[in-house]
């Protein structure tokens, strides 16, 4: 019986295979010349042996090139003749985390403001209007995710407006209410194919700013905003028929500044402003045409952003008193939140708080483009990335969550990428969202241990970014205050610091604080450094004190000339 079943099986391989002179194909009758072994299939992959990272270890010998799946992180190891290596992208010689990128940042937009309005068409996103500081605007823009440039299109047709609402349906965009030195009710559409503006029937709930607004199917919807009181009024758009019909009322209270998507074939509106910051959350349904009451979300707060991205939601940003940098998945099936990473800069995972942004979605990724946060008036875009699945997830004990990391415990780091945290070969590392190099424990999100050779530096300091100006007085009092003195560094206490050994000359910390304490910071350890760039300001207005008293002076030299001339004449 054996010899027959092995029989059997041996004209199943012969079969199966395929041979061409020194050449075995499985799956296929022409096996490429260059491979040994050529495995072809369109439903079936190879599957290498299975183990864990101990168990790999035990194997006696390996042979330079052997291969085996690794269970502990679901990467190939391979053993190249000393070390077992990563070809899962990842190679590195000891243990440290690598952070998953769930936030990227795409080409800024070309110049920031608030307010705006976006909506997304294929694979093109939209976005214009709004406010950036000084002036109301009207231009408009499309972004190609294809090759991540923005190009600017027709100006929007209703002219200079903020606040406005923006949606999609099919192949058009719709953009409509706002204000522009009052409050709006015109209703455009924009067709990308021939890029031109169409004014449409005036949106039915009347002039409004701070609206929301989402389609569902081939219907667009409108509601909430203000007009001097906070409505909480709900409008169909049909685009067939050009028609504004009115439906049930928001299921929440009135309101202004809240975020709105759809999700399936279901409205949402949630967050905003009624003279308190809202979280709750509502979702419509457009066949009973009724609104009922979902999970709040845990932070209220107005001017968020919202947008879905397949059958989940996502609101984050926005302003409660402070900035908001956080970031909420909605799932509608469980009716449950969940806190997903905070926007954030990359590569230093710098998070960013800011309100007053749109949001929208191309595919499986969300966008958020501008804001402010009351200081400076943002150019970023980010795209969010909803199906990054990292190897293993960090818990979050407490506050919100970094960027997810996954933990790779063996082989030898030589190129990534995404963030090279850890390196063998450069001291260079990120630890908390602060980069070091020569350094494991930056203090700033730029320390540098040693000295640093650039062709020039430039500090943001444009009028438009600040607020509170004032003369600095008194600047001579203060610099008198201040002792210039040489010194030598403590480079045999402090190796880490990698101090120099020759003679410095500067100013002492201490002696600083007690007369320009904004000039000097604290590190996490205690020790203080002087931001010696900051001192110019004094030196200039000291100068101008200088040449004021100068001035008098001279005045008076230029009097006592004369008076003593008068008095010889006589």
């Amino acid at each position: 019986m054996k010899k027959i079943l092995f029989a059997i099986l041996l004209v199943g391989i012969i079969t199966f295979t395929n041979t061409q002179a020194q050449n075995i194909g499985i799956g296929t009758n022409t096996p490429n010349a260059s491979a040994l072994l050529d495995v072809s299939s369109t439903n079936k992959g190879i599957l290498f042996p299975r183990m864990s990272t101990a168990q790999r270890n035990d194997i006696i010998s390996p042979a330079t090139g052997l291969i085996i799946l690794n269970t502990d992180d679901l990467c190939t190891d391979m053993f190249d003749g000393s070390n077992w290596i990563k070809t899962c992208g990842l190679r590195k010689g000891d243990s440290a985390f690598l952070p998953v990128v769930y936030w990227a940042e795409k080409a800024f937009f070309p110049a920031g403001r608030v307010g705006g309005v976006g909506f997304s068409i294929g694979n093109k996103g939209y976005f214009g209007t709004g406010f950036d500081y000084y002036f109301l605007k009207k231009d408009f823009w499309e972004f190609d995710l294809s090759s991540n440039v923005w190009v600017q299109k027709a100006e929007y047709g209703g002219g200079i407006t903020k606040d406005a609402v923006g949606f999609s349906i099919g192949s058009k965009g719709y953009v409509g209410t706002g204000f522009k030195g009052s409050y709006k009710d015109d209703f455009w559409e924009y067709d990308p194919s021939t890029n031109t503006w169409e004014e449409k029937a005036n949106f039915g709930g009347g002039m409004r700013v701070d609206a929301v607004g989402f389609s569902i199917g081939n219907k667009g919807y409108i509601g909430t905003g203000y007009d001097g009181s906070y409505k909480n009024d709900f409008w169909e758009y049909d685009p067939i028929n050009d028609v504004w019909l009115q439906k049930t009322n928001f299921g929440g209270v009135g309101r202004r500044s809240a975020v709105g998507f759809f999700i399936d074939n279901k409205g949402y509106i949630g967050t905003g402003f009624d003279g308190s910051y809202k979280n709750d959350f509502w979702e419509y349904n457009p066949l009973n045409n009724s609104w009922i009451a979902r999970t709040s979300l845990q932070v209220g707060r107005e001017n968020a952003v919202g947008f879905s991205i397949g059958s989940k939601g996502y609101i984050g940003t926005g302003f409660n008193g402070t900035y908001k940098s956080d970031f909420w998945e909605f799932n509608p099936s469980t009716n449950a939140w969940e806190e997903k990473p905070y926007v954030s800069t990359l590569p230093y995972n710098i998070s960013k708080a800011f309100s007053d942004a749109v949001g929208f979605s191309i595919g499986n990724r969300g966008y958020i483009v501008t804001g402010s946060d009351d200081q400076i008036f943002n150019i970023y875009f980010f795209e969010y990335n909803g199906n990054v699945i990292p190897p293993k997830v960090a818990s979050y004990s407490s506050g919100p969550p970094l960027l997810p990391q996954g933990n790779i415990s063996d082989g030898i780091w030589t190129k990534t990428s995404l963030n090279v945290v850890k390196s063998n070969f450069a001291n260079i590392n990120i630890v908390n969202g602060k980069l070091g190099i020569g350094t494991d424990n930056p203090f700033t999100e730029l320390h540098v241990i040693g000295n640093i050779l650039a062709s020039g530096t430039v500090s943001p300091s444009d009028i438009r970014y600040k607020k509170d100006i004032r003369i600095i007085p008194n600047a001579i009092k203060k610099l008198l205050k201040l002792n210039g003195v040489y010194y030598n560094l403590r480079t045999n206490e402090f190796p880490q610091m990698g101090f120099s050994k020759t003679e410095q000359v500067g100013l002492l910390a201490q002696d600083v604080e007690k007369v320009i304490p904004n000039v000097v910071f604290t590190n996490t350890d205690g020790y203080k450094g002087i931001d010696y760039a900051k001192l110019i300001p004094l030196l200039i207005e000291s100068i101008k004190e200088l040449k004021k008293e100068n001035d008098v002076q001279q005045k008076q030299i230029e009097e006592l000339k004369k008076m003593i001339k008068k008095i010889l004449e006589k």
